[in-house]
């Protein structure tokens, strides 16, 4: 529904109630998480060598969930 109404251009102003109740229930249940860039890095490089993006994706998601 967010997609559709950004994509509308006769609609030019995002601001409508709906709009924004589609945004908020979006953004329900978010939970903020707090990121040491240095602790990142090092999870995300652990051991240096080539990884792929399903690796990547994986180290982020652990690393997330410590």
């Amino acid at each position: 529904m967010v997609r559709t109404q950004i994509k509308d251009k006769a609609n030019c102003s995002l601001a409508t109630r709906g709009f924004l109740f589609q945004i908020q229930e979006c953004l329900s249940g978010q939970v903020k998480v707090s990121v040491n860039i240095e602790d990142l890095q090092k999870a995300l490089l652990r051991g240096g060598s080539p990884m792929t993006v399903i690796e990547m994706q994986k180290r982020f998601v652990n690393y997330i969930y410590e």
